[in-house]
């Protein structure tokens, strides 16, 4: 018989008050200690996973196997897109708009194109699931999930790094990436123009883009959804019901309705046309 659990997927950049976050809490075990909710005497059983320029994996244990991952991260920035930043500075100076040119510190630090991160969990405080559980359906259906982004968004969606936290109270995955698209000749960081590569487009596109009408939010979805997938065929019940609608699905799902009633009054009116 399968287990009923939640699972979770979430992802962003940051906040507007404290700006991008820092991935070295990820990564950087000297980060982690001294805090309150993290549990020291497991912190050995932490993964970290390094992406290299062509997406290789380069895995390390915890126990002061974690790495410095901001500077991993900026280095890898570096690689991608610091030819393409260069040429974009020098059309600025060529116009005479010196004040529009970024440093690579700048594009790394930026909300719009700062390393969008991901948590992914199995199961909550309230599951009757061990530990161990827990931790081997989740790296299972994560793995699954990966590969199947990379296979279809791989050429927009490169991943930087990742860390398995086993010194929580609940077991989870962090995992980031930087969106890019191809920009006059040079690789970018550019969400809007990689969500649309990949085939996403925001819920309502009669609307003007905002936080709650993006294409990052049908993007979201569809990953969420196929890691339920992947966590149902490790044989988990995964329980999808939202307890409380937040604003942004409260408009999502009155934009589906609305799409849902105009596609029955066009049902209803060709079938009246062909009486």
């Amino acid at each position: 018989m399968s287990k009923k659990t939640k699972a979770t997927f979430t992802q962003r950049r940051g906040s507007r008050d404290k700006g991008a976050y820092n991935a070295n809490h990820n990564t950087l075990e000297a980060t982690r200690k001294g805090q309150s909710h993290i549990d020291e005497e497991r912190m050995h059983l932490n993964k970290y996973i390094r992406f290299d320029r062509n997406g290789r994996p380069h895995m390390s244990q915890g126990g002061n196997g974690g790495f410095n991952a901001t500077q991993h991260e900026r280095d890898r920035y570096e690689e991608l897109y610091a030819e393409g930043l260069e040429a974009r500075n020098q059309r600025y100076i060529a116009s005479r708009h010196k004040e529009r040119c970024r440093t690579m510190s700048e594009v790394y630090q930026d909300l719009k194109t700062a390393p969008l991160e991901s948590i992914w969990q199995v199961g909550n405080s309230h599951s009757d699931m061990s530990r161990e559980e827990m931790r081997d359906a989740l790296v299972e259906a994560w793995n699954l999930t990966y590969r199947e982004l990379r296979e279809k968004y791989g050429a927009n969606m490169v991943p930087l790094d990742a860390a398995l936290h086993m010194d929580e109270k609940v077991c989870h995955i962090h995992y980031r990436v930087t969106l890019g698209a191809m920009e006059n000749g040079f690789f970018m960081p550019n969400q809007s123009k990689a969500l649309e590569q990949m085939g996403f487009e925001r819920p309502d596109p009669t609307k003007p883009r905002s936080r709650y009408n993006n294409a990052l939010i049908p993007f979201t979805d569809s990953i969420r959804e196929t890691f339920y997938q992947y966590c149902e065929r490790c044989g988990l019940e995964i329980d999808r019901e939202v307890q409380n609608y937040s604003k942004r699905q409260v408009e999502i799902l009155e934009f589906k309705c609305d799409k849902f009633r105009e596609e029955m009054a066009e049902a209803k009116s060709q079938a009246e046309i062909q009486q």
